[in-house]
């Protein structure tokens, strides 16, 4: 793979920029190239005003420090490679009412599940929270609606927790995404329990009972 560097600076003065890194997390970086401060040399991208470095070697996850060599002392910029696409899962689903029609203005709320600090995937490559890219899931919600046969469908990064929600039907699934191309239908994935994300009996392979009326 290869990763390409962009970064602008508002330092006064600057004379060069040293380029480093790390591929452990940020323990310890080796040198790559010193480019001089040249807004007509082969670093420089002039239809976007910014300088550039090509790494052929450059992987997801590794870590850029770019020093500023310039007459005022000027912290480092630090650039993350991003992670490859992560693998995801379709997720469909069906709705018809009684008289047999498609609802096609019902919508299918669709977000990730969880408390601000639980909001991480579990496996893939660039999405658990220990992993060295350390990202997370956002809270945004979004919606699909039904196609013209009753399905709707959303591709969601495997392993993450997803909350699906129809207020139409009073639906609501929390739910471990499959570690699958899919699609595979929402009736099919069995529900989180819980009210939180710490422990769920489908985790530690002990049966879900319910509560007795």
């Amino acid at each position: 793979m290869a990763y390409r560097l962009n970064w602008t600076s508002e330092a006064t003065a600057i004379a060069s920029f040293d380029l480093s890194k790390s591929i452990d997390m940020g323990e310890t970086y080796s040198s790559l190239v010193n480019i001089p401060f040249d807004t007509t040399g082969d670093n420089y991208d002039r239809p976007n005003k910014h300088f550039f470095y090509n790494d052929t070697s450059g992987q997801p996850g590794h870590i850029y420090k770019v020093v500023i060599n310039a007459s005022t002392a000027t912290d480092p910029l630090v650039i993350i490679a991003p992670p490859a696409p992560p693998a995801k899962c379709m997720i469909i689903g069906y709705m018809l009412d009684a008289g047999g029609y498609v609802p096609t203005d019902v919508q299918v709320s669709v977000e990730a599940y969880g408390t601000r600090g639980e909001r991480w995937g579990r496996n893939p490559t660039g999405i658990v929270g220990q992993n060295k890219e350390a990202l997370g899931i956002t809270a945004r919600r979004f919606f699909v609606k039904p196609d013209a046969n009753g399905m709707w469908s959303v591709n969601l990064i495997r392993k993450v927790f997803a909350l699906i929600e129809i207020p139409a039907i009073n639906f609501r699934w929390a739910f471990e995404v499959p570690d699958k191309d899919g699609p595979v239908n929402i009736r099919d994935i069995p529900q989180l329990r819980g009210q939180d994300l710490a422990l769920f009996p489908e985790m530690d392979g002990t049966r879900a009972l319910f509560p007795e009326s």
